[in-house]
């Protein structure tokens, strides 16, 4: 991935995957940034159920008055299994909202993510959507996108 200086939104720059996917990406909370990096923006409900987590083992640290805390031992380890991520990686991004960064000074680079695997229905709904010309590509994203959002709303965390 690389990080473009694109304003999106006014939320903050534009992640560009290899697929030129644009996500907005506050550069100003690591953890959601990683999360994206490392899940593909799965939301923190379903990373709590996927590692088999009681709702809130992970999103009690991301609320806002919890934002910029830097957790526990166990606290880091949960992250690191739910995202399935290096405890490193983890550390280093509650470190940089703690304002810490001093912590991981003289760390060797964090590794990068693993490339995505996809489902085959995922490979072809790519394949498929790089077939299509505009406008008809625009209306695709737009009706991924806004399910996306509902589904997220369902799992309340939009």
């Amino acid at each position: 991935m690389r990080r473009d200086s694109k304003q999106s939104d006014g939320h903050g720059p534009s992640v560009s995957t290899e697929d030129n996917e644009l996500e907005t990406v506050d550069t100003r909370l690591p953890m959601d940034v990683v999360r994206l990096e490392w899940t593909g923006g799965m939301s923190v409900r379903s990373l709590e159920a996927r590692a088999g987590f009681t709702p809130g083992r992970l999103s009690q640290w991301l609320r806002p008055g919890r934002r910029g805390k830097y957790p526990t031992v166990y606290g880091l380890q949960s992250f690191a299994t739910a995202y399935r991520a290096p405890l490193a990686v983890i550390s280093r991004a509650f470190a940089e909202e703690a304002g810490i960064p001093e912590l991981h000074a003289g760390d060797p680079p964090p590794p990068s993510p693993a490339p995505p695997e996809y489902t085959p229905e995922e490979r072809r709904l790519v394949e498929d959507f790089r077939r299509t010309r505009e406008p008809v590509r625009s209306l695709l994203a737009e009706t991924v996108h806004m399910a996306a959002q509902r589904e997220n709303r369902r799992e309340g965390t939009a």
